[in-house]
């Protein structure tokens, strides 16, 4: 399997993608792309900020494809397929899918825990959903690395790192 990322709002920042959309291109050949963030100083590694690209770009490009009269248009994006590209397909397109991207005995536990408690993410009345619509940096709560806390009750501890 070949490995690739997509990153929608660099992509889109410099004019990289058409209607056809890159995720969309990847997955009509078969790939599993990954999320990507290509340009840190703009966007500051928020792959919160690509999922909700990805979700929206894809779902955007695909009704104006079939808005345009193509019959055979793929279907919209679905949340699932993007929490994915961001963490399994993620991990896979750097290497490292033996060691992080699922919560799996034997690999490293990498965990985010997010607060839903906010005006931004209510109602929280599809998990996957809002985490790929509406969660923002400034909602994750904890952070564990290889099983080390590194950020407990939103505030970065450095003595843990």
């Amino acid at each position: 399997m070949s490995n690739i990322t997509i990153n929608p709002r660099s992509d889109a920042l410099f004019g990289f993608d058409d209607d056809s959309f890159a995720y969309q291109k990847a997955i009509d050949h078969g790939l599993r792309p990954g999320l990507g963030i290509d340009l840190d100083t703009a966007f500051g590694s928020d792959m919160f900020g690509e999922m909700h690209a990805l979700f929206n770009q894809q779902r955007a490009a695909m009704r104006n494809r079939r808005f345009r009269g193509e019959v055979d248009a793929p279907a919209p994006i679905l949340v699932d397929d993007v929490l994915r590209a961001a963490t399994v397909n993620g991990a896979r397109a750097a290497g490292l899918e033996t060691s992080i991207g699922t919560l799996t005995p034997g690999k490293q536990a990498d965990i985010i825990m997010l607060r839903t408690n906010g005006v931004a993410v209510f109602p929280v009345s599809n998990a996957i959903g809002t985490i790929v619509q509406a969660v923002e940096r400034s909602d994750v709560d904890t952070v564990m690395v290889a099983g080390r806390l590194r950020k407990r009750r939103g505030k970065f501890d450095r003595r843990r790192c």
